[in-house]
């Protein structure tokens, strides 16, 4: 079992009274008060995540449509698109839209754009119509987090907005699991998977602000709600949350974002620096523990 020691590496919860230190140990101090001063930082910063976790919204689709006198034509993708969109979604994108050259005229173009309004991975859809091509624009739903319902794979973004499963292997994307969701449209009411994304949403913000190497959202292989408001074990010591690395290893995470206040369990911001403070010292979640228990105040 991981268990963080009464004097950790970064000095978070208790200090004791030191030697005068040799040279390697001077250095090896201001190494880890650099540490303990980023993930600090990094803590901070995600205040701001931990304060807007919750329930997601829609977005309105629009488009701009404008013309000039056009011969064949076919699809332009976006130009900004993000570097994570795989060679699959990018393909479905266009088939979306249309990928054939044909002769486009403004009709043609706005049941084009209208296609790629509906399409869920897509929002705030422009479309503009050239002599050279029908360009589009758009913004891209990032899924996070991903679920099984029967036979089916689901993604969802930060917004808990359903996705069609398709590859994006650039991205660290998180199973849910041991929800109780049945009906797909009602997502956004689950309390279960809602608390499960905030987490992922922690993490990732935490990697994003850390600027770590490797972030440590792509050890995690997925978020166990089934025992969400003891709903599975009577024993009220048994954490309504768990997180589970690559390897397996379970990690204690306990009640939901924004439920504790640091005198029985510790606080999310706790838990977030106990857990990157393991990161980063040992480089890895993985092969390394049997369990890593973030519910200690102490």
């Amino acid at each position: 079992m991981a268990k963080r020691k009464k004097k950790s590496k970064f000095g978070f919860w208790s200090k004791k009274k030191k030697k005068k230190p040799t040279k390697a140990q001077a250095k090896a101090a201001r190494e880890a008060a650099q540490a303990r001063i980023r993930i600090l930082a990094a803590v901070v910063a995600i205040s701001a995540v931990l304060a807007g976790v919750g329930f997601g919204f829609f977005y309105l689709d629009k488009y701009v449509l404008s013309s000039s006198p056009v011969a064949k034509q076919q699809v332009a993708l976006d130009p900004n698109m993000p570097e994570w969109v795989s060679g699959e979604l990018a393909s479905l994108i266009r088939l979306t839209a249309g990928d054939e050259k044909f002769d486009f005229d403004k009709q043609a173009a706005s049941r084009a754009a209208k296609n790629l309004m509906e399409f869920e991975w897509l929002k705030n859809v422009k479309v503009t119509l050239t002599k050279d091509a029908l360009k589009m624009t758009a913004d891209y739903r990032k899924p996070i987090a991903m679920l099984k319902l029967g036979k089916k794979k689901y993604y969802l973004d930060k917004e808990l907005t359903p996705l069609r499963h398709i590859p994006v292997p650039k991205l660290a994307i998180v199973e849910i699991t041991g929800f109780s969701l049945r009906n797909l449209s009602d997502v956004r009411l689950q309390e279960d998977i809602i608390a499960a994304t905030d987490i992922i949403k922690l993490l990732a913000a935490m990697d994003e602000v850390s600027k770590l190497e490797k972030p440590l959202l792509f050890e995690i292989a997925s978020v166990d709600v089934s025992n969400f408001y003891g709903r599975k074990y009577s024993d009220q010591s048994k954490p309504n949350i768990i997180l589970y690395a690559k390897d397996s290893t379970p990690i204690l995470w306990g009640s939901e974002p924004g439920k504790t206040v640091g005198q029985i369990e510790a606080t999310d911001q706790q838990k977030i620096a106990s857990l990157y403070e393991i990161y980063e010292e040992k480089g890895t979640l993985l092969g390394r523990f049997k369990i890593i228990d973030l519910q200690n105040p102490n």
